[in-house]
């Protein structure tokens, strides 16, 4: 477990001082203007500030960038598993089975990295212009139902089934739980791809798996449960006022944890007979 656990620190400190860490710039620009300044906005229009923990929900609750954060994660993470020149010696001094061991461990580190990054991005903007409370501002409420004609984009920032269903606390836990677990699948499909020598196969399902699941969502539609992007949106799971569910919290958590631990026994399975020596699609040596 020691050297699992070394092993997977190596990888993600190699993964965060790599170049492509310059995209959480580009997103954190691109994130402000889409979902923080909006709110800003009106929340000025209105001279009221608002938690500064709503704007980071709203990030969640808008299908744009729901669209674009797993995205960014699969190129962050186009890496995963590390295909380096003498990691080869590494996977022959710890084994197989630690080896994959590792990778679980360095896919929690990860994904917990890639949400606490970008939550400092969203959240770093908005010092001294929002209040630290963990409660919902009932401002954004009352601004939307005297001003009906308001505009469709900013309204859906705060879904009504969201801030009246549930505490702003629950509503930030689970909409982050949820995404870490939605980009966890995404890292073990890679992972499964890669002990199938098809990593660039399994790139492209990753990125199939995201937009496929964007539009379903974006219809609708009752086949839009099947994949892990319903799920990691929380305000999804309610109607608009009632507390009727349209899909109950406690099966999403076994849905995530019924295809997490599906993967992973696949992955155990085919690890037995797995050879790293061997040339994968790339022709390099895995």
């Amino acid at each position: 477990m020691r050297g699992s656990l070394s092993f997977a620190w190596c990888e993600f400190i190699r993964w965060i001082i790599d170049p492509k860490m310059i995209l959480f710039l580009i997103s954190g620009i691109f994130v402000y203007q889409t979902v923080s300044a909006p709110l800003l906005s009106i929340a000025e229009e209105g001279k009221a500030k608002m938690s500064i923990f709503e704007p980071v929900i709203a990030v969640g609750s808008s299908g744009l960038v729901m669209l674009i954060l797993p995205l960014l994660f699969l190129v962050m993470v186009s890496d995963y598993p590390s295909r380096y020149s003498n990691s080869f010696f590494s996977i022959v001094r710890i084994g197989r089975r630690n080896w994959l061991i590792s990778q679980y461990i360095q896919g929690i580190f990860l994904t917990l990295a890639y949400q606490a990054l970008f939550f400092l991005m969203v959240m770093i903007p908005l010092l001294g212009k929002t209040r630290w409370k963990m409660s919902w501002s009932r401002f954004f409420e009352a601004f939307f139902r005297e001003n009906k004609d308001a505009g469709g984009y900013v309204r859906s920032l705060f879904p009504t089934r969201l801030y009246y269903q549930m505490s702003l606390p629950k509503a930030l836990l689970e909409t982050y739980l949820f995404l870490g677990l939605y980009l966890y699948i995404l890292l073990l499909v890679l992972l499964t791809a890669s002990l199938y020598r098809r990593h660039i196969m399994g790139t492209f399902l990753c990125g199939g798996i995201v937009i496929v699941g964007s539009a379903l969502c974006s219809a609708k539609t009752p086949v839009m449960w099947a994949f892990p992007m319903a799920h990691s949106v929380v305000w999804l799971h309610y109607t608009e006022y009632f507390r009727k569910m349209v899909f109950s919290m406690e099966a999403t958590y076994l849905y995530f944890a019924f295809v997490i631990g599906v993967l992973i026994y696949w992955q155990w399975g085919l690890i037995r007979t797995y050879s790293y020596g061997m040339e994968d699609e790339h022709g390099s040596c895995r």
